[in-house]
């Protein structure tokens, strides 16, 4: 049974543990699960959330949670947030915060500025852009470079989404008590954090580095 309502109360020190700035040491991946998109609405509320870290952990969280880890690793210096088009799931956080009347703006930018920010779409883009390939995968087709599609260039795999029948529903789950959501419903927001850190670690290993460096 995965773990809801325990909001990471092992969460990472801000402030014994902190590093000069440009020193992330370890990866996390965050991700958020949310109502659609609609017109005039490119941040639609929280659902819930997910994280996966280096050291094998991954959970989803509920709303609450998701709130407090987010602002952990905001605060947090020795923590790189990646992310696949990770702007959404800031830009989801921080109208949230704002309807709580919390501005979560300054601390957002001033985690890219440090350049603890690492997002794995773009980070693909720009190794394609390199390459002379962008927008087209090894046999010339047309491409977006989805969640998806990092995880079969760079790993090879075809299965990032086998869990994504809730994908475009979270909105029905919302006001129903996490526990009693399907399983493929709590498995796939684990899922995205899981496949972003892997993709993260292997193209960081492979020489891709973060928008910040270019």
């Amino acid at each position: 049974e995965h773990r809801t309502n325990l909001c990471l109360c092992r969460q990472v020190e801000t402030e014994e543990s902190r590093r000069p700035a440009g020193e992330a040491v370890s990866l996390v991946a965050f991700d958020t699960e949310t109502y659609l998109i609609t017109p005039g609405n490119l941040a639609p509320p929280l659902v819930c959330g997910s994280y996966a870290t280096s050291d094998g952990e991954a959970e989803i969280l509920d709303k609450e949670c998701t709130r407090a880890v987010f602002w952990s690793l905001l605060q947090t210096h020795d923590v790189m947030l990646v992310g696949a088009n990770l702007a959404y799931d800031m830009t989801v956080m921080a109208v949230n915060a704002a309807r709580r009347d919390l501005d979560w703006l300054p601390a957002i930018f001033a985690k890219y500025e440090r350049g603890e920010v690492f997002d794995v779409s773009i980070a693909q883009m720009l190794d394609a852009v390199a390459k002379g390939t962008l927008g087209k995968d090894e046999t010339g087709r047309e491409i977006r470079y989805s969640l998806n599609e990092c995880v079969r260039i760079v790993l090879g795999r075809m299965n990032a989404k086998e869990n994504d029948e809730w994908r475009l529903q979270y909105g029905e789950l919302d006001a129903i008590p996490m526990t009693q959501w399907p399983a493929v419903a709590r498995q796939y927001p684990i899922d995205d954090a899981k496949n972003t850190l892997e993709v993260a670690q292997k193209q960081l290993s492979g020489g891709h580095h973060n928008m910040h460096d270019h």
